[in-house]
């Protein structure tokens, strides 16, 4: 399924609270229509939008509480606010919520960072076995490696044989 939104350029960095982030935030047609900021001084992302010259359109939206709202939004944070109001409720502390624009966008830098993190692993052999996944400090075609792995687990799974989509569904199994 194609997501609706993507994050690109994601830089990570310290910031006052901790851990910090940037990106820029595409929409379907792949253009930039935000930079999205997580500048680790606690509050909400700050969301630098494209199209902030042009003129703003009435948005039906939520409040943090989940009450109907209107904004005033550009047409990029419109559409975005709109996508939102679409997805599925999720539960917070026993009451279902709509996903936010700033709940949204995390998880898609969320998401960016662990297929960064994935591929990165897959530099080296790596294996599943008994629901667990190790590594080798060996490139993955090292056939000495790969032998010695089949002599003592037996059942491993080389998940750099595997398509990158399915070892992330193995990675969020395993974690």
């Amino acid at each position: 399924m194609m997501e609706k939104y993507s994050v690109k350029a994601v830089r990570t960095f310290h910031g006052h609270d901790g851990f910090a982030w940037e990106c820029n935030l595409y929409n379907d047609q792949s253009k930039k229509i935000a930079v999205v900021v997580e500048d680790g001084w606690g509050g909400e992302l700050q969301f630098h939008w494209t199209d902030a010259n042009l003129p703003r359109v009435e948005t039906d939206g939520v409040d943090w509480e989940d009450a109907p709202m209107k904004y005033k939004d550009t047409p990029a944070e419109s559409a975005l606010r709109t996508h939102c109001l679409s997805l599925p409720k999720w539960n917070c502390n026993g009451k279902m919520h709509h996903t936010g624009m700033d709940i949204y966008a995390s998880n898609l830098v969320n998401e960016a960072l662990m297929l960064k993190d994935i591929k990165k692993m897959l530099k080296k052999l790596t294996v599943l076995d008994d629901g667990k996944i190790y590594t080798y400090n060996a490139v993955p075609a090292h056939e000495k490696t790969r032998r010695g792995i089949e002599k003592t687990r037996p059942h491993a799974i080389v998940l750099n044989d595997l398509p990158v989509s399915e070892v992330v569904a193995i990675w969020k199994a395993a974690v």
